[in-house]
């Protein structure tokens, strides 16, 4: 189970995950490892990991805003392909 600020985002066998996020848009990368992956997705500090590693510029407001954005995204793809998971068999 994954969850950021107090919802459940994905709630499944760990085999599972990344077939699920690459599904919602959120694709691991390539060489990443996939609980390093969800944990930058899940934190504004993994947001301005990212934003440092690519070189963007960014300010504490810009990183709340799109973090925001994330986790609409996420709680919504979560509700939306009816990701709850009953014995661990996803419906």
């Amino acid at each position: 189970m994954l969850m950021v600020e107090g919802h459940i985002i994905y709630d499944g066998l760990a085999q599972n995950s990344m077939n699920y996020f690459k599904e919602i848009g959120f694709p691991v990368p390539i060489h990443t490892n996939p609980t390093d992956h969800y944990m930058k997705l899940l934190n504004k500090e993994g947001l301005m990991l990212t934003k440092i590693e690519k070189k963007e510029d960014f300010t504490d407001e810009s990183i709340k805003e799109e973090f925001d954005q994330v986790v609409e995204k996420l709680v919504v793809s979560y509700a939306k392909h009816g990701q709850q998971v009953k014995g661990n068999v996803r419906p």
